[in-house]
């Protein structure tokens, strides 16, 4: 069950009862994950790539405009991250804990931002970056390498 059950206390009043825990079983066809595995990444990658040009766009293509212009702009951009956040979250959790979507959803940011610089801002990547770079995929093989031993001893 996706959403927490309800169930009515003696005095009338509804309680929520926390979800059951994640499945951390992803269904693969031939060792490749499928749905709804890859629907999350694919949501969540798209969603960022909007939420990019929102945060960051204006300062290539609207330095000139003024402040409350960017804004409204900005924030309409960033509707459609939201349009797709939200169904890529509710889709992927219950495969995912809410941490490892949060951990997915930071790593796609940081290397769809790197990009962005690169291509769009004309910034080049430093060996700082790539070393932080290096230190966010250890955050998520630490968030991912090791769900089986922690569900085991569960």
């Amino acid at each position: 069950m996706r959403c927490p059950a309800i169930r009515r206390s003696g005095v009338g009043c509804l309680h929520l009862e926390p979800p059951p825990p994640p499945d951390f079983c992803l269904a693969t066809e031939h060792g490749v994950p499928t749905l709804p595995f890859m629907t999350t990444i694919l949501l969540l990658c798209a969603s960022i790539v909007f939420m990019t040009f929102a945060w960051y766009g204006h300062l290539k293509f609207l330095h000139n405009k003024p402040l409350w212009l960017t804004v409204l702009i900005s924030w309409g951009i960033a509707f459609f991250k939201y349009v797709l956040m939200v169904p890529a979250n509710r889709l992927g959790y219950g495969h995912f804990m809410g941490c490892q979507l949060k951990i997915i959803q930071e790593a796609i940011t940081v290397v769809v931002f790197v990009a962005f610089a690169w291509l769009v801002l004309g910034e080049k990547l430093r060996w700082n970056y790539a070393v932080s770079l290096l230190f966010i995929a250890l955050a998520v093989f630490f968030a991912f390498g090791f769900t089986k031993a922690a569900s085991a001893a569960a």
